[in-house]
């Protein structure tokens, strides 16, 4: 595997196997306007940013929107939620590889930064990153490359070539693509069989 200088990593399904704490709070906040949702449908919504959810689910006045946003968050952050979220057993040892290495690491995630921050802190992870990339630090989300270009210039705009992101989405690696640099996806459960791009099956092939 080619050795990167700049690791940016998406954050669910990528390093925090977060889809159990996604469900009650993904079906209370839609619930508020009339749109009930599966554990199906709440697995296919995670990838997506908010605006792209509302929109998929035919939710377009902003003042819903608001309403499901702020349902969603207050609920994402409850701490039974917080409680069911893990890291995926690689991660760890893989991020602290990367720092030894001196590499800069980086999270660029549709999720708000301070929950990634909680989350993160909780398991010990905090001193891995450099900074976070969430869903409120920029205006587009993910597939559009702003999300990265943001991630590029916190790292005073370096060299394309030197960076890389690593998702476990479509989304992830067309983001990439959008931004000019390297993307991986990692398809843990082999999901995506069709997908001929660079591709993982676990964390410690970036090793």
């Amino acid at each position: 595997m080619k050795e990167y200088d700049y690791y940016y990593f998406d954050f669910d399904g990528t390093l925090a196997n977060s889809f159990l704490s996604l469900i009650h709070p993904f079906q209370v906040a839609f619930a508020t306007e009339g749109v009930f949702l599966s554990e199906e449908d709440v697995k296919e919504l995670m990838h997506m940013a908010f605006v792209q959810m509302c929109d998929k689910l035919g939710i377009h006045e902003e003042k819903k929107m608001l309403h499901v946003y702020e349902t969603m968050i207050l609920e994402m952050n409850k701490d039974e939620e917080i409680s069911k979220i893990s890291i995926f057993p690689e991660a760890k040892e893989v991020l602290l590889k990367l720092k030894e290495m001196g590499k800069k690491i980086a999270i660029v995630s549709g999720n708000h930064t301070n929950y990634i921050h909680r989350v993160i802190k909780i398991h010990h992870l905090s001193e891995c990153f450099d900074f976070y990339v969430g869903g409120n630090s920029t205006k587009e989300a993910k597939p559009h490359p702003e999300p990265l270009l943001k991630a590029m210039e916190l790292s005073n705009n370096p060299n394309k070539k030197e960076c890389i992101y690593i998702g476990d989405s479509l989304q992830d690696v067309l983001c990439a693509k959008n931004a000019g640099i390297d993307g991986i996806l990692i398809d843990r459960k082999g999901e995506y069989p069709d997908y001929l791009g660079k591709k993982i099956l676990s964390l410690k092939e970036l090793l």
